[in-house]
């Protein structure tokens, strides 16, 4: 289990009263002594676009913190009512352009290096788009664009790293 602290709330976010710790399922839990809210610590879910094209595929280099001036895969948070396929779409065409003919669940994997979000779900898709791509997120992307796969790339996070060196050992099998 990763030795990551989560955030440690003092008072309820419903009511305002006092968060007191309860042992539940062999956890302390944060309960709260006016309204009953409980708790529970967890991960923030992010998802990302595989977009390959023979021996290339589609990469965007960010235009802010974290990880400006790396490349990642075109991806971002999942909202609140959004699935991870709906996350999918909204961001490869707020990043790209494109559309998304059809998604594959690629792999998945949970990091701890983003700032913004103690641990992190990173869902990447391998999609089939439709549309051209263009640079539709000038302020959150410097550029995009295809990149040959297996080639050394900075890549803004950890979670983009492993599916860059996870795409280039597919691409040896």
């Amino acid at each position: 289990m990763a030795r990551v602290k989560a955030v440690e709330y003092k008072y309820c976010p419903l009511c305002g009263g006092k968060l007191v710790g309860e042992k539940e399922e062999r956890r302390k839990r944060k309960v709260c002594g006016k309204c009953g809210f409980r708790y529970y610590p967890r991960a923030a879910t992010a998802v990302g676009g595989v977009i390959v094209k023979g021996d290339r595929v589609l990469l965007a280099r960010r235009g802010k913190e974290p990880g400006r001036g790396k490349w990642m895969f075109p991806a971002g948070f999942m909202e609140f009512g959004e699935s991870p396929e709906e996350t999918l779409a909204r961001e490869l065409k707020e990043e790209t352009g494109l559309g998304v003919k059809k998604a594959v669940l690629w792999y998945v994997t949970t990091s701890y290096d983003d700032p913004r979000e103690r641990a992190l779900v990173n869902m990447f898709f391998k999609v089939e788009t439709s549309g051209k791509e263009s640079n539709n997120d000038g302020g959150e992307n410097l550029e995009i664009g295809f990149k040959k796969i297996g080639v050394k790339m900075k890549m803004a996070s950890d979670p983009h790293k492993w599916a860059w060196k996870k795409l280039a050992e597919e691409g040896e099998a």
